[in-house]
């Protein structure tokens, strides 16, 4: 057993190069969207449907798709979106299905249409009711990517009010007896009114605006036609009146109708409506397609260190080391200032690369001792330190396979920062930002009597990026993941537990 233990820290001294497999590459597909006539899409989800095909040809939204209603979100400018769509050089050509916002199974397998409809109560907002979609088809990935442009499928109604006593109190609008909804199809680009109506309740409140009239109040419905006469109420002090059309009005679709009316200084509304139409304006916002965040763009440890959050395959991680100096329960991790007190072995611990506290960049973060990721307490809540679990999934989801020794062949050209390397620099396109700081290690050199004597050094700077895993092989030797100066290959090694190594937290929450 002792000349087994020797042989494998003798392995890991020497940076084994185990991997050589190759692995295809990935083609991504990146989808830009924007609102027709720009548009604030902040905050809202999406419905996606993609149909590869052989070649360039007519729709057929109702045929097998390469993705099915998922849900995209977007979060600061980024399209969160489960997985990267692969590029299928059998199938090639793609039509791209956007709605917003996302409801499950909004089009069913084997149908290109979708049954939309507003809400009847708007008064908590109107972005539920404000059904956006927009397409792209036989596309063919070369240099670009495809752009989807959205437009709005309903009506929206503006109304101001004229009144020589603006401080009344002016309620909600509701609409009386209107279309709700219909069957849109997404191939024909044609809306299909239901014969279901109902009252819609309006959402915001009158405020007194710069130009003198009471403006605030919106409410969302299906385009159709108004029939000339009442239409729609409105209260006013509690007391509800009728507002009246002299003609028809025609409703369409990515249309404001403002409805502007008089009242009088009784509060008692005139029966002349004014109705002027115009564009629905917004403003721009691009998403891409492949890099997701998690829930927030970044996480907090408990010292107050910030860290980037990015979205590797269905994992969340953060974008830099782990540099706390207290556990998630407020308990103080002890600072080595001096490799006369290495290894530290009966508390947790941390010390810095050459012992440098004054130049240690934050994106180096700590060098941690194995008992700070032994029980579960370094990490923020809801994030953990990897197990060799994780480690795989992460570089399956750069197209690697694990072989037996859970190493895994050229994965980390997009995991690895762009510079600090002597060989073999990456891309950083996941944002992972893999940066070779080395580790601490130390190992028995000789006894004095029957105490142990250490010898601890630092080493491997510019080379190695290696991180804990809280899997373990045997109490004295135990499971590390590195990316190395001389190859794309995510290795793991077994270690002598008396090192310290940077951590990387991962999230608790999987997609």
């Amino acid at each position: 057993m002792k000349m087994k233990r020797i042989l494998l820290f003798a392995a890991v001294v020497s940076v084994l190069a185990a991997c050589s497999k190759e692995t295809p590459s990935v083609h991504d597909i990146s989808l830009s969207v924007s609102e027709e006539g720009g548009g604030d899409l902040t905050g809202r989800d999406f419905s996606v449907y993609v149909v590869a095909k052989k070649a360039s040809s007519a729709e057929n939204l109702s045929s097998d798709r390469l993705y099915d209603g998922v849900l995209a979100e977007n979060n600061g400018g980024t399209l969160l979106f489960p997985e990267t769509p692969a590029y299928d050089a059998g199938r090639p050509y793609c039509d791209f299905y956007v709605f917003s916002p996302y409801q499950e199974n909004l089009v069913p397998a084997g149908c290109p249409s979708a049954e939309i409809r507003v809400e009847q109560d708007q008064s908590e907002g109107l972005d539920a009711s404000d059904i956006l979609f927009g397409k792209t088809v036989n596309f063919i990935r070369r240099e670009n990517d495809p752009n989807v442009v959205l437009g709005h499928l309903f009506s929206r109604l503006d109304f101001v009010i004229e009144t020589s006593n603006p401080v009344g109190a002016f309620d909600w609008i509701t609409m009386k007896n209107v279309v709700l909804g219909g069957v849109y199809d997404a191939e024909d680009c044609y809306f299909s009114p239901s014969p279901f109506t109902g009252d819609v309740k309006s959402c915001g409140q009158f405020v007194l605006s710069d130009d003198g009239l009471l403006r605030g109040v919106s409410v969302i419905i299906p385009p159709q036609e108004l029939a000339a006469g009442d239409f729609a109420t409105i209260m006013i002090g509690g007391e509800e009146h009728s507002l009246k059309l002299d003609q028809n009005l025609v409703l369409e679709a990515g249309k404001v109708a403002e409805i502007s009316f008089s009242v009088t200084a009784e509060l008692n509304p005139e029966l002349r409506v004014d109705v002027s139409v115009r564009d629905w304006e917004n403003e721009t916002m691009d998403f891409t397609l492949g890099k997701l965040l998690p829930p927030g763009n970044t996480v907090t440890d408990i010292d107050g260190n910030e860290y980037p959050v990015v979205k590797i395959g269905s994992q969340y991680w953060m974008g830099s080391n782990l540099r706390t100096t207290k556990l998630n329960d407020g308990t103080d991790i002890y600072r080595v200032e001096s490799l006369d007190e290495w290894p530290v072995t009966d508390k947790e611990a941390y010390t810095v690369y050459e012992l440098d506290f004054e130049n240690n960049p934050d994106r180096w973060g700590l060098l941690y001792n194995r008992m700070c990721v032994e029980y579960e307490k370094l990490c923020p809540e809801g994030w953990h330190v990897p197990t060799t679990t994780d480690w795989d999934m992460l570089g399956m989801s750069q197209g690697g396979v694990p072989d037996e020794a859970s190493c895994i062949a050229n994965v980390t050209e997009d995991l690895k920062s762009t510079d600090g390397w002597l060989g073999c620099p990456g891309t950083n396109e996941t944002g992972f930002d893999g940066y070779p700081v080395g580790y601490l290690f130390s190992y028995i050199s000789g006894y004095n009597g029957d105490t142990p004597v250490y010898f601890s050094g630092f080493a491997y700077n510019g080379e190695t990026a290696g991180w804990w895993s809280t899997s373990g092989y045997w109490a004295e030797s135990v499971f590390v993941r590195a990316f190395v100066y001389h190859s794309y290959d995510m290795d793991r090694y077994s270690v002598p537990s008396l090192n310290a190594f940077p951590v990387r937290c991962v999230s608790d929450y999987v997609d």
